[in-house]
């Protein structure tokens, strides 16, 4: 299977467009020694390839942080920070870097949505991820961004707030935040699930 895997994502990463392969883990996938051993082997399976963890379940962080963000650090895989809603029940915003790469997911902060998940209902992906973050809600994140910039070779900024154009608008603004050029242009309007 990661042989098909490979074959199929190669072509991204000859361009060099492959940042990085992400293992984002359900949200009813609990920890387990079992699994974690998987993860920690997930590197040597795709090698040359920086690979990605992202946590979904309480379980891993924080209950179980120390092992999960070793275990990630001694394969050299990238522990994924997330950005949620602090809601009961959701997995907490761990800033630990585990590998020369640093990834953060930002899904916004879309509280109902989120707690209909946690009581077991099932949102829709529009409600679930329908945020735009502030100025001031992006700035408040700048010191672990900046901190991991510090101490990985590359860092990884990507907004999962997909709804109409939010994750367009968000990245323009912390490019903004960050000195870096931003292209002219503007925001499309629009639904992306309409």
């Amino acid at each position: 299977a990661f042989r098909l895997f490979r074959a199929a994502l190669a072509p991204l990463a000859e361009a060099g467009k492959l940042g990085y392969v992400l293992f984002q883990l359900a949200p009813w996938v609990r920890y387990d020694d079992a699994r974690l051993e998987y993860l920690a082997s997930l590197p040597a399976r795709l090698p040359g390839w920086t690979v990605a963890v992202e946590f979904r379940h309480r379980s891993w962080l924080p209950d179980h942080a120390h092992e999960a963000l070793g275990v990630l650090r001694r394969a050299g895989a990238a522990h994924v920070v997330v950005d949620a809603p602090v809601v009961a029940g959701a997995v907490p915003r761990v800033a630990e870097v585990t590998a020369p790469v640093a990834v953060f997911r930002l899904h916004g902060r879309n509280a109902e949505g989120w707690l209909r998940q946690v009581r077991g209902e099932e949102p829709a992906v529009r409600e679930k991820y329908d945020y735009l973050y502030s100025e001031p809600e992006l700035r408040e994140l700048m010191p672990e961004i900046d901190e991991a910039a510090g101490e990985a070779e590359q860092v990884y900024v990507s907004f999962n707030n997909n709804n109409r154009d939010y994750p367009v608008r968000n990245a323009l603004m912390l490019r903004k935040m960050l000195g870096q050029p931003v292209a002219g242009g503007q925001s499309l309007p629009g639904d992306l699930f309409a």
